[in-house]
């Protein structure tokens, strides 16, 4: 019998998790796949994966073959220092500004778009490109995620600007921002109900047991060269791994938004696959 293929996001936003997956065994529900936000898209939205985190702008790409599970996302309530726009000059500058984008998201691309043309009434221009912290070359800006942006965040260049994307989501909505969704494939949720039960119990578990035990989590898994384990210990504290009704509303918010922008073709209803309580 194939073995049920789970996808994880291998950032530090997820470290909690990842540190679960080190101390408990999961090969007796499913196989993990790790990769960057973009690599797991691809992969659920290309059937090589049942379950997966996905930028959140994907679901509403892909609302038709995917459902959420419920109880999980990464969200943030204002700065999270891991999506950061570095720029030549101050944003309300940016209007017709190149601004490269790191290929490794999609919805920090959509996010990024809905605050400098909603927010600040500018246009620029955009390129999907890999991006390295702190060479912004021959962009005028350039947004960063994950890593690379936590990197950045704590080595910042002198005579640059510095945009925090969660502070200034929060700045123009007063909302969560909601950065990645769990997801199901709606025909594999459909004929593995009490699978999908398990496997859902078993992420929000492992969020649990991560955070019950962060301190550990973060000695082990962090090896000191580039966070020290207090920064790290900050910047998990920004993040949330719930998915409430206000998450909800943010969400539905956002998509209204890239709808409006022509980012995403509709905005979808949002389907939260049933499974037994968590």
């Amino acid at each position: 019998m194939k073995k049920t293929q789970v996808g994880h996001i291998n950032f530090l936003n997820c470290l909690p998790l990842s540190y679960s997956f080190l101390k408990q065994q999961t090969d007796d529900l499913f196989t993990v796949t790790r990769g960057v936000p973009s690599e797991l898209n691809y992969k659920i939205t290309h059937d090589e994966l049942d379950i997966s985190p996905v930028s959140a702008i994907v679901y509403a790409r892909n609302s038709e073959k995917l459902m959420l599970l419920p109880n999980l996302s990464i969200s943030i309530e204002g700065a999270i220092r891991s999506l950061i726009i570095e720029s030549k000059r101050p944003i309300e500058q940016l209007d017709g500004a190149h601004i490269g984008l790191t290929a490794k998201s999609e919805n920090t691309h959509c996010v990024v778009k809905i605050l400098l043309e909603k927010g600040y009434g500018i246009k620029p221009r955009y390129t999907v490109d890999t991006i390295q912290p702190n060479e912004v070359g021959d962009y005028d800006a350039t947004l960063l995620i994950g890593d690379d942006a936590l990197y950045t965040y704590h080595h910042k260049q002198e005579g640059y600007y510095y945009y925090d994307v969660g502070s200034e989501w929060r700045k123009m909505t007063g909302l969560p921002l909601v950065c990645a969704v769990w997801t199901v494939r709606e025909e594999f949720a459909k004929e593995n109900p009490a699978l999908v039960a398990k496997i859902a119990k078993r992420l929000s578990k492992g969020f649990e047991f991560g955070l019950r035990h962060k301190e550990v989590a973060i000695a082990t898994m962090n090896d000191g060269e580039v966070y020290s384990d207090v920064e790290l210990s900050e910047y998990l504290g920004l993040l949330n791994w719930g998915f409430s009704p206000r998450h909800q509303q943010a969400l539905e918010y956002m998509y209204q938004m890239a709808y409006e922008l022509d980012l995403v073709p509709c905005v979808p209803k949002i389907k939260i696959a049933e499974v037994t309580s968590l």
